[in-house]
């Protein structure tokens, strides 16, 4: 497996809340393997006198964003001083910073993800989840409604699990895997902040179909984005992705890093150009992810990060699944 992740400003060194009062990264798998029989509900060899399935489906891949900040939360007060102060005892970017956080508006953030749909290949959504570390100021109550999601969830489980076994050795791997997938799938929800105590986050569909804005920037800057957009398809066109809507408390229930996550699956998609189907299977190309977050301080300009029209690039190369990754499963 290939993590990488990229953020702005690009190097995390360079960070300063007074400048700019959070940060945004992006990280998951550079390399995922496409999911080619995604679209295959029941196997081509399921028929009873056919060999059975060697294989399952590819994995389900995890993209994770990340908000970072020095927010601070309402009930006490403050974090500890020397989290905003230097060595020599100064405050450069303290109280400025706190200022921006004191009083957001609710919705308080909005964080963007937008995936290719042009390179050979499109990402299927699965669970989209915001992350908390065990135990938050509402702990019994996150652990009580992530029992009621199991309930809800596991008959799912079951009933594939139920149905490997009852189709035979035919399509019983494709059915394990289904297990495997909808485990996984449960454990994400049963680790995301649940909805309630005024922490009820949302996410949704989003497209968007121009290029960048290159309103405000330099020369330079503009010959960079001409030079980018003729270079990477997904400088233009349609883009489609998920959008992640936070409340106010989140950013004083849950600490100065507030990261989410979208659970995918890669899977293969060429584009018609004629009156017949494309006589060969798609090229699976390099694209890159995009994303980019804006918040909202009460009575004040919404912030975005890296800008409203500018976004940070994940460059990923989807590939073809080897029969090792392809039995590998989830």
């Amino acid at each position: 497996m290939t993590i990488e992740a990229v953020s702005e400003p690009s190097d995390l060194a360079e960070w300063r809340s007074s400048e700019q009062p959070f940060y945004l990264e992006l990280f998951g798998e550079t390399r995922p393997f496409v999911d080619t029989a995604f679209a295959e509900l029941i196997p081509a060899s399921a028929a009873a006198d056919a060999p059975p399935v060697s294989g399952a489906s590819a994995p389900v891949y995890e993209y994770w964003w990340t908000i970072g900040h020095p927010g601070l939360p309402r009930e006490d007060g403050r974090f500890p001083d020397w989290l905003h102060r230097s060595e020599t005892g100064e405050d450069p970017d303290g109280d400025s910073a706190r200022k921006f956080w004191d009083d957001l508006d609710d919705p308080a953030a909005r964080v963007y993800v937008f995936f290719p749909r042009n390179g050979g290949w499109r990402i299927k959504e699965l669970v989209a989840t915001v992350k908390y570390l065990s135990p938050v100021p509402q702990q019994a109550d996150f652990w009580s409604k992530a029992v009621q999601s199991w309930t809800a969830l596991q008959p799912l489980v079951q009933d594939a699990s139920t149905l490997a076994g009852a189709l035979g050795p035919a399509v019983g791997v494709p059915a394990r895997g289904a297990v495997t997938t909808l485990n996984a799938l449960a454990e994400l929800k049963l680790s995301s902040v649940p909805q309630g105590a005024g922490l009820d986050w949302s996410v949704g569909k989003v497209t968007f179909g121009h290029p960048e804005s290159t309103e405000g920037q330099s020369s330079q800057d503009n010959a960079d984005a001409a030079q980018r957009s003729e270079a990477d398809p997904a400088d233009t066109g349609v883009m489609q992705g998920v959008v992640w809507t936070l409340p106010a408390k989140m950013f004083t229930e849950l600490g100065g890093r507030l990261t989410g996550s979208l659970a995918v699956t890669f899977i293969p998609c060429g584009l018609q150009m004629g009156a017949q189907p494309a006589s060969g299977e798609p090229t699976f190309q390099p694209r890159a992810i995009l994303a980019h977050a804006v918040v909202y301080p009460k009575g004040g300009d919404p912030c975005w990060v890296p800008a409203e029209r500018r976004f940070i690039r994940l460059h990923v190369a989807p590939q073809t699944p080897t029969p090792t990754a392809a039995s590998s499963g989830t």
